[in-house]
């Protein structure tokens, strides 16, 4: 008889099924979506910078800031550079502390 006619055994259809499931990305956040990574500090500056140039204050500012931010660092959306601001901003600083991170000082 042919081997290729002859039918799977269990045991390595589990162990083709366990290969696929290997080769699927997984989610990276908790609801299911797939996400850009982090911001860099590079990232950042990049995107305060194009704000500073907008000032973003209604919905079609912050599309402006999307697409500018968009030229150089794709894969991002409108909430979620609107998140990471207000964020950054809301952050609290120690009082006196000299040593502010540029991103949170560039978001206040």
């Amino acid at each position: 008889m042919d081997s290729d006619n002859e039918p799977s055994s269990d045991k390595d259809e589990q162990q083709l099924t366990t290969q696929q499931a290997a080769t699927v990305p997984k989610p990276t956040k908790g609801n299911g979506k797939v996400g850009k990574s982090n911001y860099s500090r590079e990232e950042l500056l990049s995107l305060f910078s194009v704000m500073e140039r907008i000032l973003p204050i209604g919905t079609e500012e912050w599309e402006q800031v999307l697409m500018e931010h968009s030229k150089e660092y794709p894969g991002r959306d409108v909430d979620s550079i609107r998140r990471k601001y207000n964020s950054l901003h809301r952050k609290q600083v120690q009082t006196g502390n000299p040593n502010i991170p540029p991103e949170i000082l560039a978001a206040k």
